[in-house]
């Protein structure tokens, strides 16, 4: 097929027929993508893109300019293409890939932010938001106030591949509500952004946190996302907290309280108790915390006696 004129930088006018094959591979967007293979095997490689598929290059099929005129999208699969293959980005492709990134602008937020979140998981991710933060910065808003190419490419180059970690490790400066409101911009899911969210509110934990502050996280978040956010606070600043997990698996092996579900005390004693309405949950938090401070023990006696005390403080206010 041969594409006619682009109106929206998306989609051709229309679209036309040929028996040539090498017409077809002409409108393709890079060499290592202009390549094809009849029913025996041979190779039909007008642009050379074997070569560039060896040489680990990404270039643009003629004028980069041109392609990306046609479809503005190609501007984020080149870098895309890049960071998960671990390519380079041939010269001229790549000053053309900064020259049109306003382009991007004219693209549908789902389909871009389907790139990023395989850019950001990429092998070469940290190389290529470093290299091409301008582009990223275009697609995210409020993000070019805060973007710093040295330190971002510190953080990916630290980080594991995890997209939650990495998006957030992209995000950290913006802050947890910007960071969410520039990813519903780009009508990102609600687990990416609510993830997204807890590791940059929660990423200060400290590489030296006691069992009692491990023992409030895994209160506030399940085992896998408290992990993760250990995993973003090391990327973020460079010092492991191995250590951490470490802890929380001792943790969880003793069968430490951490939620009310654990508590030897529920609701139904905080009514039998006199407790009402929102005293209740009051009174089974402060109960938990002082389970998990080791103020109190996970007795039911002791706690009982404990909400006997509180019930009457609440009441007497």
């Amino acid at each position: 097929r041969i594409d006619g004129e682009y109106d929206d930088n998306r989609h051709p006018r229309q679209v036309q027929f040929t028996p040539d094959l090498t017409e077809d591979l002409a409108r393709r967007d890079f060499t290592v993508n202009a390549i094809a293979m009849d029913v025996h095997g041979n190779i039909c490689d007008p642009f050379n893109g074997m070569a560039d598929v060896k040489d680990k290059i990404i270039r643009s099929v003629g004028d980069g300019e041109i392609r990306f005129g046609e479809d503005g999208l190609r501007i984020f699969r080149c870098i895309r293409f890049a960071s998960v293959l671990g390519f380079d980005i041939e010269d001229d492709t790549s000053c053309k890939v900064h020259n049109c990134r306003h382009l991007l602008n004219n693209i549908s937020k789902e389909r871009i932010f389907t790139e990023l979140k395989k850019l950001v998981c990429g092998k070469s991710a940290a190389k290529i938001c470093a290299e091409y933060g301008d582009v990223i910065c275009e697609i995210v808003p409020g993000l070019s106030d805060v973007y710093d190419e040295d330190v971002i490419y510190g953080r990916l180059n630290r980080s594991c591949d995890n997209l939650y970690v990495r998006m957030a490790l992209l995000m950290r400066d913006m802050g947890a509500d910007l960071a969410v409101k520039a990813l519903r911009s780009l009508k990102c899911d609600n687990e990416t952004c609510d993830m997204v969210k807890l590791l940059i509110s929660e990423g200060d934990i400290s590489r030296d946190a006691d069992r009692v502050t491990v023992k409030k996280y895994l209160s506030r978040m399940d085992r896998e996302s408290f992990d993760l956010l250990t995993y973003f606070a090391s990327a973020a600043d460079g010092v492991d907290r191995k250590g951490l997990r470490d802890m929380a698996d001792a943790i969880i092996e003793s069968d430490d309280c951490v939620r009310m579900s654990q508590l030897a005390v529920n609701g139904r004693d905080m009514i039998a108790l006199g407790a009402k309405g929102m005293q209740i949950g009051e009174i089974l938090k402060k109960l938990l915390d002082c389970v998990m401070e080791e103020t109190l023990p996970n007795s039911r006696d002791i706690l009982i006696e404990k909400s006997k005390d509180m019930l009457n403080q609440l009441t007497d206010v």
